[in-house]
């Protein structure tokens, strides 16, 4: 629970340090934002200076962080608590930034893949921040002028005007919805509340304003780093790209949400390891309310392992669900085929257009088996031949009907590849026994997927 210092003010003064009051500023910000802060953005991104429009926007946010002080007649020390940061404290608060941003991580790519059209043009908007702009300045720009400008108007002056409100969680929601808000981006809406939230906990229960910046500066610096690391040279199109590494990667939804389930199953862990750690121990405490404490401290420790466990058991089962019930392409089976019987045709059907990853198991007791894997304008999009072979591989297919198609070569190979279209290699044709008449079974184990 809250508990201000409050002092002898003026009726106007005394306005500024009321929830309500906070509200109305931000509305105000927010119309500044919109009004003056995007149109400079819009303006220095036509001129490929969209860094410059960013620093601008992140100076007038500090401005608006100001001025509302200016008007209370409060000390900037009361808003802006700031204090050297402690050993415990810090830890603490880079684990519960940790379980937040595996949350916002997984948040992210289900939004991705279910509106890649939108992150797309988020990317690219992005993207076109990092034109022709050296690493220092991009950091500076993109993660410590945030962490600075954005922190003194959230958890600085806004958050500040919270104080009154009796419970802490209504202030770190309250909070984590405005910053949300903030963005003006409703496809990373929640990935910004839940970190706003994050970093309004933190400084609710730590009251140092150093600690919700250097996560801020933190969180902000990674995509930027690798921007002009992985993506080198960083453009607007290496935005675009990336996001298509995330939308088009050719796995099904499922396959995603538990691989995104296993990978945040540690945040429970993560966020209430860290906020025991930033909680201090009560001035005068006694040992009875010390045991009760360590109580509820155990409590929610064996919540939290409950929690992790669960996370990651459910992304294990949708996980391998997603493996097995999306399969748009799966054979395995023995068969027998002759000369003059018909290829063995299978046909699939393909829904959606992305990546799929092949793998294939071909085995003929005799002889040589042409595989061919077909669209449906009988286009080839997979072809070869062989006695046995083992593969794997990418296809990018479309919506549409495949047909897969095993045809056992007869003992003339050459010809009849030859009329097929194909180059005959008759590497170890000497080896390679082929069947007595066009009448005699040969076995083919043929295994084929694509998922």
């Amino acid at each position: 629970m809250q508990d201000p210092e409050f002092k002898e003010l003026t009726e106007i003064q005394s306005a500024f340090r009321k929830p309500w009051m906070g509200i109305i500023w931000f509305v105000i910000v927010m119309v500044v934002f919109i009004f003056v802060g995007v149109p400079i953005q819009m303006y220095f991104l036509k001129a490929d200076q969209g860094m410059v429009g960013l620093a601008v926007t992140e100076v007038i946010i500090l401005i608006l962080a100001i001025v509302p002080i200016l008007l209370s007649g409060r000390k900037f020390r009361d808003v802006f608590a700031f204090k050297a940061p402690a050993l415990r404290p810090f830890f603490g608060a880079l684990l519960m930034w940790a379980g937040a941003f595996s949350i916002v991580i997984f948040a992210n790519a289900l939004i991705a893949y279910l509106f890649p059209q939108q992150m797309s043009e988020v990317s690219e908007g992005i993207g076109g921040f990092f034109t022709n702009v050296p690493f220092i300045v991009a950091i500076f720009v993109f993660a410590v002028m945030p962490a600075i400008c954005e922190e003194a108007l959230h958890r600085g002056f806004i958050q500040s005007t919270m104080r009154s409100i009796r419970f802490d969680w209504v202030i770190v929601l309250i909070m984590g919805f405005i910053f949300g808000v903030f963005h003006l981006d409703p496809v990373r809406f929640l990935g910004t509340a839940i970190l706003g939230a994050v970093l309004s906990y933190v400084m609710v229960k730590t009251r140092n304003i150093f600690y919700p910046s250097f996560l801020h500066m933190i969180n902000n610096a990674i995509p930027v780093i690798l921007m002009y690391t992985l993506l080198q040279p960083a453009t607007q199109d290496n935005a675009v790209y990336a996001d298509q590494v995330l939308t088009t990667s050719g796995i099904s939804t499922s396959q995603m949400i538990g691989s995104m389930l296993m990978l945040s199953c540690l945040s429970p862990i993560l966020l209430i390891g860290g906020a025991m750690l930033i909680k201090s121990k009560a001035a005068g405490e006694t040992a009875e309310a010390g045991a009760a404490q360590r109580r509820k401290r155990i409590k929610a420790i064996i919540a939290a392992i409950v929690l992790s466990a669960t996370l990651f058991v459910a992304g294990l089962v949708t996980l391998v669900a997603g493996v097995f019930l999306s399969v748009p392409v799966n054979v395995n089976e023995k068969i027998e085929l002759s000369q003059s019987s018909d290829p063995r045709e299978y046909s699939f059907v393909i829904e959606a257009e992305r990546p799929y990853q092949y793998t294939y198991n071909i085995e003929s007791d005799k002889g040589l088996v042409l595989i061919e894997f077909l669209d449906e304008s009988d286009v080839k999009v997979l072809d070869f031949y062989c006695k046995q072979s083992f593969g794997n591989g990418i296809l990018a297919l479309k919506p549409g009907t495949y047909r897969l198609i095993v045809t056992l070569i007869p003992a003339d190979a050459e010809a009849f590849l030859e009329g097929k279209g194909y180059e005959y290699n008759d590497d170890g044709g000497s080896e390679i026994v082929f069947p007595s008449d066009e009448n005699e079974k040969v076995g083919v184990q043929i295994t084929f997927m694509c998922i």
